[in-house]
């Protein structure tokens, strides 16, 4: 097999920025840190595997490390690298508070310890530049001002949990390559309370710098970080904190404002080299450029105020006024909105209606969700004339009503907020309504693939309208922040492809995958051409998705890679979190390689819990690495990951039907391997019953979940229970899906194995010959479900008697197995076991006792000791030497067999149960152990009676009270226990039955 398909971490890209700022670093030739020449690092500290080193200052240095357990590359800040522990408290103090603060704009403390007896802080690494080399380029005002509004709200955001930063200037702020700039170097923040209570004790420094200009090649450059001196740079810095004054988040206001007036007018606002009045010097209060306007100056001009008291309020209250001013003109920024919806508010409020834009936003989705479009769905589902169209019909329009009412109710409240009670800016209207419209698209697609319905259309409609992207996030601010939003100049072109990537969704989730690949082709090569590459995440996800559903498992990977790495690369989260979940499972179920697919799949839960925590997208994660579990034999990891998947699932009355069922098939599927049979069943009946209540009866969902209890019905040897269940999935599948569905080919292959148990061989050999046929036609010829099948038929092969294509069924299945899953999964043990059965049959018993010994040590290494599957195997090895006359071997292994059924069982009876005891019973009968088989003997008949157990375990059973009694000195009662027996077998199919048959005539021949 290859190597784990995970992306290994590649070189640094030219333009990587660490998480702090040129003034960190001895190096002053610009922020964006280049490796320097000093000291070779070892290649791993701790878990992180060093890269480089970005950087050093007098507070430390910077290395750009990999860590591989969240597959992702930091910046690794070690601290006190002289010994001095002062500096370093304070720093981690510092960042444990930071830490707590997630936000957008903010680079992310990711991690903070003690890696040999360094204290270290793991950040964000940030590809892209400083905003202070980002001005080197000339641009318009509005996208400097849109650079800074977004720093703004980071800092906004420190102020929220009452952190300073002290250290605002444009040096410490990094855009990255999709445009998002986070406030980095937060190493001089401190907690506001905090700041005022070291002022008191220490009142002002000891040293008074303040009016001194920094030396020429002072080390620590133009930061003022000597011991005993006012901390911050000299440029940016507010009066208060140039006296060493006390400090709070209005000080950060002064240096934000004197950070954007460079900017925008391409000189400093305050002078560097004193600690008098700050002043705009030739900033917005006297030369301005004209093309910026007068109350962005006006704004500005309040924030540089030597007061504090004289300030803006808040970052807040600052930033909501230039936002205002940033777009002077009310109708004008309606047309940077998306969709009518949004435009109509934005042109209603200018004209100054106070109520109008807010009371009717149904009138939104008029031609999108109205009743003329439900009626139209109901009309187009019931026309297919499928059995279930009609539940399907009223359950689709229920739920798009629903998801209807939810949009015209965040839309109203969006529109309230800022249009009526003034609560949300100009900036944050815009991004509810594009979220808004998004979302109004999404349903209009969904819509218009219900109208197209056809039989895998209605298949799909309830699992289609459940996929919709819910609206709550429209309403959440902070889930909006984590969106990557395309440059103004790339809007339109950007929702255009969008757009098109929901119509490829909506294929996708309506079942039309050819049709959906199609779209999204088109779609990652119009990516490709945009210079923004979040979207191009986005295409390469979708696609991904389409090529897994149409088994091209290499190719979905290759895509569900690239769009991982983009979507951790450009901090769009929620992308980065799907593609994890989906490379996880491909790699680990269908491409089988575990390893890398376990590691993915710890990274893609630790990003659903940032984005969605305790929700929809968590459980997908957790329900991926389940899979990836229970597929190579982690059964006790697989079991926890899917009960924890489950509780979210249902917590949430949102969740799809399809999703909360997968995860009880899966559970199902590890409690059944587990012997847990009780417990198997009743998360099977209970997916069953989740199929027949949210999609209907007549649901073709409805044909794996009754094979799937079935299944489960055979392991508690309700054999005729599964027959009746498996019926009914047959007659439901053949009413609702195409002839050749895999459902029925699953169906009709767990009925031939429930006729295998109940002796219809022939029967059960038709059954399991159309089940091999139809997994051909969907499947490559070694295919697990085509394996499983073999498996199947080697089992009938033998009852008929003929161990030899037996072999052969047995030896192909096995060689596919180990390929797999290697040699110890349950499948390898029991299809080892089922081969040494036939090797004993074909007169082989070293080769069959080394075929159980195999079985019973992959039990062993997968289950424990204890677990039903080494009962078997040890069973099958205690016939085997009783068959060869090593009775005390016989009994040890079977003492031990029935040791484990009884400790094992539900202290229900089974035929299981008493086959043990029949075996043990009979072995110690040979040993002359007359009282004690008789009590084994006894109890098997009293449990046979009561479970009714297939009339070739009675004759067994029967054989052995006869031997019994004839050794007992009894004549009649033995000879009628035969005779009974003999009855009772007649029409019973198999080689078993015609032996057994055989073996008691020749009984009753030679005892007259």
């Amino acid at each position: 097999m290859s190597a784990p398909a995970v992306a290994s971490p590649a070189s640094p890209p030219r333009h990587t920025a660490p998480t702090l700022s040129d003034s960190d670093l001895r190096d002053r030739a610009g922020s964006v840190a280049t490796p320097t020449a000093t000291p070779v690092w070892p290649r791993e500290l701790g878990r992180y595997r060093v890269l480089r080193e970005l950087g050093r200052g007098g507070m430390g240095v910077v290395l750009e490390a990999y860590d591989p357990s969240l597959d992702r590359r930091v910046a690794l800040k070690l601290l006190d690298l002289d010994g001095s522990r002062r500096g370093a408290k304070r720093q981690l103090r510092e960042a444990q508070a930071l830490a707590r603060l997630s936000h957008p704009n903010v680079v992310g403390v990711y991690e903070i310890g003690t890696i040999d007896e360094l204290d270290f802080i793991a950040m964000e690494l940030v590809e892209g530049e400083s905003l202070s080399q980002w001005h080197g380029t000339p641009r318009p005002w509005t996208e400097v001002l849109d650079a800074y509004l977004q720093a703004g709200r980071g800092l906004a955001a420190a102020h929220e949990r009452g952190l300073v930063h002290r250290d605002f200037k444009p040096s410490n702020c990094l855009i990255d390559r999709s445009g998002r700039v986070k406030v980095a170097d937060f190493g001089l923040a401190g907690d506001e309370a905090e700041l005022r209570r070291r002022s008191d004790e220490e009142g002002p420094p000891t040293k008074a710098p303040v009016d001194e200009p920094v030396e020429p090649g002072d080390p620590f450059g133009e930061r003022l970080t000597r011991p005993g001196m006012v901390l911050g740079t000299a440029a940016y810095m507010s009066p208060e904190q140039r006296r060493g004054g006390t400090l709070d988040a209005r000080s950060d206001q002064l240096s934000f404002c004197a950070s954007v007036c460079e900017a925008l007018f391409g000189r400093p606002a305050l002078p560097a080299e004193t600690g008098r009045r700050p002043r705009p010097r030739e900033g917005p209060g006297s030369s301005p450029l004209p093309r910026v306007p007068r109350p962005v100056r006006r704004a500005l001009a309040r924030g540089l105020a030597p007061s504090p008291e004289s300030r803006w309020p808040s970052m807040v209250e600052l930033l909501r006024e230039l936002e205002r001013h940033r777009h002077p003109r009310r109708w004008r920024w309606a047309a940077l909105l998306v969709g009518l919806n949004a435009a109509a508010i934005a042109l209603a409020w200018g004209q100054g209606d106070d109520s109008r834009p807010c009371q009717d936003s149904s009138a939104q989705l008029r031609g999108t969700w109205d009743s003329e479009r439900a009626a139209a769905i109901d009309r187009a589902l019931r026309a297919t004339e499928l059995p279930y169209a009609e539940a399907t019909a009223t359950m689709a329009r229920e739920r798009l009503g629903r998801y209807a009412e939810e949009w015209v109710r965040v839309h109203t409240e969006a529109c309230e907020a800022a249009h009526l009670r003034h609560e949300l800016s100009l900036a944050g209207l815009e991004r509810r309504m594009q979220c808004l419209d998004e979302r109004r698209l999404a349903l209009d697609h969904a819509v218009e693939q219900l109208l197209e319905a056809d039989g895998e259309v209605v298949t799909q409609a309830i699992p289609l309208t459940t996929a919709l992207p819910p609206v709550s996030p429209c309403a959440d601010a902070t889930a909006l922040e984590l969106l990557p939003w395309p440059p103004p100049a790339r809007a339109e072109a950007v929702g255009a492809l969008r757009s098109e990537l929901d119509r490829a969704r909506t294929r996708l989730e309506a079942g039309k995958y050819e049709e959906g690949l199609r779209l999204a082709d088109a779609a990652v090569a119009r990516a490709e051409a945009l210079d923004f590459p979040p979207v191009r995440a986005e295409a390469a996800l979708i696609r991904g998705h389409l090529r897994q559903a149409l088994g091209r498992y290499e190719e979905a990977a290759e895509d569900l890679r690239a769009a991982r790495s983009l979507a951790l690369r450009y901090d769009h989260p929620t992308v980065a979190a799907e593609a994890s979940t989906g490379l996880a499972f491909v790699v680990g179920v269908p491409l089988s390689e575990p390893r890398g697919a376990l590691m993915v799949g710890e990274s893609a839960l630790a990003l659903a819990q940032r984005v969605d925590a305790g929700g929809l997208r968590e459980a997908e994660a957790l329900v991926g690495i389940a899979q990836v579990m229970a597929k190579h034999g982690d059964d006790d990891g697989a079991e926890q990951r899917f009960t924890r998947a489950l509780e979210l699932l249902q917590a949430r009355p949102d969740a799809p039907p399809l999703d909360l069922v997968g995860a009880l098939d899966g559970l199902r599927m590890v409690l059944r391997r587990q012997g847990r049979l009780d417990e198997a069943a009743r998360v099977a009946h209970e997916a069953v019953d989740r199929i027949e209540h949210d999609l209907g009866p007549e649901h073709p969902a409805m044909v794996h979940r009754l094979a799937n209890l079935a299944a489960v019905l055979v392991e508690q040897e309700r054999h005729a229970e599964a027959e009746e269940v498996l019926r009914r999935a047959i007659a439901v599948g053949e009413r609702s899906l195409p002839r050749g569905h895999p459902a029925l080919a699953h169906a009709h292959g767990n009925l031939g194995a429930v006729l295998l148990y109940r002796d219809r061989l022939d029967a059960a050999t038709v059954e399991l010959r159309l089940a091999l046929e139809l997994w051909q036609g969907v499947h490559d010829p070694d295919h697990d479900r085509v394996a499983d099948t073999w498996v199947n038929l080697g089992v009938a092969a033998r009852g008929l008697g003929r161990p030899e294509e037996a072999e052969g069924h047995y030896r192909h299945a096995l060689s596919r197995y180990r390929e797999v899953y290697g040699d110890d999964h349950p499948t390898v043990a029991r299809v080892e076991l089922n081969l040494g059965k036939v090797l004993q049959d074909l007169g082989r018993p070293d080769e069959a006792a080394a075929s159980f010994e195999r079985s019973r040590e992959a039990a062993e290494q997968y289950g424990g000791p204890s677990h039903p599957d080494v009962a078997k195997a040890l069973e099958a090895q205690g016939r085997l030497d009783h068959e060869r006359g090593r009775f005390i071997a016989a009994r040890a292994a079977q003492e031990r067999a029935l040791a484990i059924f009884e400790g094992s069982g539900s202290g229900r009876p089974t035929a299981r149960l008493a086959r043990a005891l029949w075996a043990l019973g009979r072995t110690e009968l040979s040993l002359g152990e007359l009282e004690t088989a008789q009590a084994r003997l006894e109890r098997a008949r009293e449990i046979q009676d009561e479970v009714q157990a297939r009339p070739v375990d009675r004759a067994r059973t029967s054989l052995a009270l006869a031997e019994l009694g004839w050794a007992q000195g009894q004549r009649e009662q033995p000879r009628a226990l035969v005779a009974q027996s003999l009855r009772e077998l007649e029409g019973t199919d198999g080689e078993a039955a015609r032996k057994l048959r055989d073996e008691l005539q020749q009984w009753l021949e030679i005892r007259p």
